[in-house]
């Protein structure tokens, strides 16, 4: 219980983990298709294929592929970066070994984005997606965490629609009259938005795992000078707001892991540890690309924020 709570704040805070806990290995995880729901993920799949989320009344066709989408772009990413073993990846590792004759990882990895460009907002009428605000949670979760991979940027970072280029391309792919634009809204916010449609309460039945995933990179994403500076005077509603937003994705992570703490602790642990790597390896911990996030906060404390 203590190495999840420890490992759910360096997530959401973008936090180096403590020696402690980033040398230290969970148990291995023995999968049994039983029949048993587990919390499946892009950040955590046993086995070749997802077993339990397909069932789910929640889970659509397109919600599953997405999901599928995301899981192959996590393993291709690890996989690729697995020489550099557990040392700090820098963008130029990265670069290497995408340069080192690795046409597998490039190839599979831009189907994986084509894909998520061409996806409508559920915001878009008259489409099997349209109001399907699991949907559209994950993908625009997905469109975070992709921009994070693609462009080696921390989560915080690929929220503000400035930096994310997969917004503008995903923006072609949803008429004139499907809501609010991404790419004048932080997309955290709009996560925030259509995660409340949605029922939260239910953790989302089976498909807790992916609620874990999308609020855990939902949290981070929210991170910006107004939320991490909790010493400094709220200057507008805006700011409130953003502090708003990041406290309750940081809290529905939190819920889903002590609903799931007893059954699943392994699982979690092991979500949990992807998802640390993963922000490893996109050069979350430089001080490059921290410092874009503080540029504008000059100093500030994450300690305080929950």
């Amino acid at each position: 219980m203590a190495a999840r709570g420890c490992c759910n704040i360096d997530i959401t805070c973008e936090k180096k983990p403590l020696l402690i806990f980033g040398s230290w290995e969970p148990a291995e995880y023995v999968a049994v298709n039983d029949g048993h729901p587990i919390p499946e993920s892009p950040i955590f799949c046993p086995w070749l294929d997802f077993a339990t989320i397909p069932d789910d009344l929640c889970c659509s066709t397109a919600t599953c592929a997405l999901l599928r989408d995301m899981r192959d772009l996590t393993d291709l990413f690890l996989s690729c970066n697995a020489a550099f073993g557990t040392s700090r990846a820098t963008s130029a590792m990265h670069t290497n070994c995408i340069d080192s004759g690795d046409t597998d990882y490039k190839s599979k990895a831009a189907e994986v984005q084509k894909r998520l460009m061409s996806l409508p907002s559920a915001h878009t009428p008259g489409l099997a997606t349209s109001r399907d605000w699991v949907y559209e949670a994950c993908r625009i979760a997905a469109l975070i965490y992709t921009a994070s991979i693609v462009f080696r940027l921390p989560f915080s970072v690929t929220a503000d629609p400035r930096r994310n280029p997969l917004v503008f391309e995903a923006e072609f792919c949803s008429r004139a009259d499907a809501g609010r634009s991404l790419r004048t809204t932080r997309l955290s916010n709009a996560l925030y938005e259509a995660l409340n449609r949605t029922d939260v309460n239910n953790v989302w039945g089976n498909m807790s795992g992916v609620l874990y995933w999308v609020c855990a990179v939902g949290a981070a994403a929210a991170r910006s000078p107004a939320t991490v500076n909790m010493k400094r005077h709220l200057s507008s509603p805006t700011e409130a707001n953003a502090i708003w937003i990041r406290r309750c994705l940081a809290l529905i992570s939190m819920r889903v892991l002590a609903l799931l703490v007893f059954d699943h602790a392994i699982p979690i642990l092991r979500a949990q540890k992807t998802l640390l790597k993963v922000q490893e390896l996109i050069g979350t911990y430089d001080q490059a690309t921290s410092s874009v996030v503080g540029a504008s906060a000059h100093q500030f404390d994450d300690s305080q924020v929950p």
